[in-house]
């Protein structure tokens, strides 16, 4: 697949379906999201906790728990092949190789009784057929490109002898050690301090450009958005309502989802008295079907059919933006 431009599209989600299902019910916490992830981007993938960006991280390396979960319906293309009809055998040959995941939390990615250095050279004895001296010694170079101070003394430390920002230094040195295409950072930085994270931030961009990786990163955070990323995918409620360059979709957000959202980010150029905005509500539980818009009940501008009928994810004429909102793509008679 194609984008303009020529560049070749990496990674399709085509309406990625995902289901948990507890006490006979069932769950759809991805429904229908379809994106593209092109060779050496950044895609920012936002929304408020609970609307499916981790599930559908998860779902790209097929890490979804089973039982309860199970991914239900569409395709995940990389490279052109759909991994979803791997075996098992060929799935784990991708994961940690073509494709790492930097998870949220780098004290539960991390096993507690097996040194920092045994890990990552876990990586490059499954991967790339080394033998132990072999892997503990790329796993030392991967640690002193990752600037870790006293990477052979770290190399032989357990996880909970590390600081929070060792601690990401390292699972980032995992997820870099076989130069994988594409990165999956699921919020990487949310449990350090400011400072830690401008670190960690900067060494991942120097690291995705010298490995020249495309980056699909998740993150509740806009300013590092505005910051990393090339394009930015706005999730809620298990799908996507607005995707597009990050630079059109901060200065003229089209879906009020993502209006919302950027109403509540304060602004230091722009001093305000009293509480900063907020969205009314919370992202909903789909215990049952919700018969129109999903962000309805807390949307400001919702009319008549936005309670009737589905909005579908639709580009904007004349721009490289896309939308699930009637205020653009006003439903026809049969409510499409």
């Amino acid at each position: 697949m194609l984008i303009e431009g020529g560049s070749q599209s990496l990674l399709v989600l085509d309406r990625l379906q995902t289901s948990f299902y507890r006490k006979g019910r069932e769950v759809r916490a991805v429904d229908g999201v379809s994106l593209e992830v092109h060779a050496g981007e950044v895609v920012g993938l936002v929304g408020e906790s609970g609307c499916g960006k981790s599930a559908t991280a998860l779902s790209i390396l097929r890490l979804i728990p089973s039982p309860p979960g199970k991914i239900v319906g569409g395709k995940i293309l990389f490279n052109g092949n759909d991994l979803l009809a791997l075996n098992d055998k060929d799935i784990r040959k991708i994961r940690g190789n073509k494709i790492s995941m930097i998870f949220q939390e780098p004290m539960t990615a991390l096993n507690p009784v097996f040194t920092v250095g045994n890990q990552i050279a876990e990586v490059f004895r499954v991967h790339r057929g080394m033998n132990r001296r072999e892997a503990l010694d790329a796993s030392i170079a991967m640690l002193t490109q990752v600037r870790m101070p006293e990477p052979a003394k770290r190399a032989r430390e357990y996880p909970h002898q590390l600081s929070g920002g060792m601690r990401q230094r390292v699972v980032i040195a995992m997820a870099l050690a076989c130069r994988p295409e594409l990165l999956i950072a699921d919020e990487p930085t949310t449990a350090l301090d400011v400072t830690v994270q401008a670190q960690i931030l900067a060494l991942m961009e120097q690291l995705r450009k010298e490995n020249g990786c495309a980056v699909l990163f998740i993150t509740h955070d806009l300013g590092i958005v505005a910051e990393f990323c090339t394009r930015v995918a706005v999730m809620y409620a298990g799908q996507i309502v607005e995707v597009g360059p990050v630079s059109r979709i901060f200065e003229e957000p089209r879906h009020p989802y993502t209006q919302g959202l950027i109403r509540c980010v304060p602004r230091v150029d722009r001093p305000r008295r009293g509480r900063l905005p907020v969205i009314p509500g919370t992202v909903p539980e789909f215990k049952e079907a919700l018969p129109g818009c999903r962000f309805a009940p807390r949307c400001d501008q919702k009319m008549p059919e936005c309670e009737r009928y589905k909005p579908e994810l639709k580009p904007i004429s004349g721009t490289d933006i896309q939308v699930r909102c009637f205020l653009h793509h006003p439903p026809d008679a049969s409510g499409e």
